[in-house]
């Protein structure tokens, strides 16, 4: 579902999300005028955003459970109690809330007290570039363009993750415009445009995915998002998050405020027919 789908079932539903919760944290934070009202409002969000560089940064930053998790941010497979933190997924399979404190130290399976764990944990390289930086991270490339008081976002991420009760690999490209307003940089809405993305993926089981999304356009939504899914494997606890890397990357992405520039990813020297690296500027094919 898109932002403005989600939004409609939620509504329905009665149930709100992370997602949400998030998205109206960037909407208070664009109306603050005084320090005053900056520091009640950072007391008020503490437990799902924080500031980084100057900007408005969700705590837990991956699409998926920011969709099906609430303020509290675990939920439910059977008895199985689920908690996401920044930089990792706990799983208690007997569902004992009472074992997530020692559980928060762990990035390892205690398979004897049955948690398990999946580490989200990644190292950081980074390549600059016109305009904005480019990171080439093993578990997530992204990238930003900047005219102004707008930014363009660009990213893509792989993770392992659990659905029902089988694992995937999954995959999620974002394109998302910031503004800048009193205190720093936040989400808005605006246009979004995704051109000629390609990737590729090692999941969980060392196998090589290739992914291509040609054209995405999204109108007054803070996020264009598209999701995959690659093979899904019946060992339910055996998460072996470390063998997941993006190999390469390349692609644009950008908004209603920046226009005809574009936020762009070139990682790890794309091979043909995806190795011509695409330019910040006018281009839109």
């Amino acid at each position: 579902m898109n932002e403005e789908e989600l939004d409609q079932w939620e509504s329905k539903s009665g149930f709100k999300s992370l997602r949400t919760l998030i998205s109206n944290a960037n909407d208070e934070f664009g109306e603050l005028k005084t320090q005053a009202e900056f520091i009640k409002w950072k007391t008020k969000h503490q437990d799902i955003v924080t500031m980084l560089d100057s900007t408005v940064t969700p705590l837990i930053d991956i699409g998926h459970y920011k969709t099906i998790v609430n303020r509290n941010q675990m939920y439910w497979v059977g008895k199985s109690l689920h908690k996401i933190y920044p930089d990792k997924l706990v799983i208690i399979e007997d569902g004992d809330s009472e074992k997530l404190v020692y559980a928060e130290s762990l990035y390892e399976n205690d398979s004897i007290r049955g948690i398990y764990i999946i580490d989200y944990r990644i190292n950081k390289t980074i390549q600059f570039r016109d305009g904005g930086d480019e990171n080439c991270e093993r578990l997530k490339h992204d990238s930003y363009y900047q005219v102004g008081d707008r930014k363009a976002f660009l990213s893509i991420k792989a993770y392992t993750a659990p659905d029902g009760l089988l694992r995937y690999t999954k995959t999620e490209i974002r394109v998302a415009g910031h503004k800048k307003s009193w205190g720093g940089w936040h989400d808005y809405k605006t246009n979004l445009y995704a051109r000629n993305i390609a990737f590729s993926v090692t999941d969980a089981e060392e196998k090589d995915f290739i992914f291509e999304w040609n054209r995405g356009y999204q109108s007054n939504s803070k996020q264009l998002v598209k999701y995959n899914d690659l093979d899904a494997y019946e060992i339910y606890y055996e998460f072996d998050n470390s063998k997941v890397k993006i190999n390469w990357s390349v692609g644009r992405g950008t908004t209603g405020g920046t226009g005809t520039m574009w936020a762009t990813l070139c990682c790890n020297n794309p091979p043909r027919p995806y190795n011509s690296c695409p330019t910040t500027y006018n281009f839109w094919d």
